[in-house]
């Protein structure tokens, strides 16, 4: 089965400990594996007394819903210090959000506004674009499928056929 989420429906979603359901943090940003089209890791902020954000490795959730992000057993953190030092694939989901979509002849299909993955994967399965917000308004978003691949680099995204 596969199960479909908006990354901007993620965030703000409380984690709990799937076992105990108890309440264990609230999801700030994702982390996605550029290189991967996928998500790396979840970024949380502990509720009561450390305030330095962690990340959860994509590989503990249990699953997500649309109230909560389950995790299984010991949650391994990830410090986003270290993280973003060593490692420049791995960035957050806001640094693909606005860039635009070209198709294979460079024609612009759109601006990036949310990003769609499978939760059961964490990979990215399509993106959710619009033309403007005026296009927004008539017509409505539209969503890319990346069924053929795609090439993500610092400006834009370059769909192949």
């Amino acid at each position: 089965m596969i199960n479909i989420f908006r990354v901007n429906d993620i965030v703000d979603l409380p984690v709990i400990e799937s076992m105990s359901a108890q309440r264990l943090y609230t999801i700030r940003d994702v982390i996605i594996d550029m290189r991967e089209s996928r998500v790396y890791a979840l970024v949380c902020k502990e509720r009561v007394f450390r305030r330095s954000l962690e990340a959860i490795p994509y590989r503990n959730i249990s699953a997500i819903t649309q109230n909560s992000v389950a995790v299984t057993g010991r949650t391994d953190q990830i410090s986003l210090r270290v993280l973003s030092m060593k490692y420049r694939r791995f960035q957050s989901y806001k640094n693909i959000l606005g860039k635009l979509v070209l198709n294979s002849r460079g024609e612009t299909l759109g601006i990036i506004r949310d990003l769609i993955i499978d939760t059961s994967s964490g990979i990215i399965k399509a993106y959710e674009l619009s033309e403007g917000y005026i296009d927004d308004i008539l017509r409505g978003r539209h969503i890319i499928e990346l069924e053929c691949g795609h090439t993500l680099s610092d400006k834009n995204v370059v769909l192949k056929d």
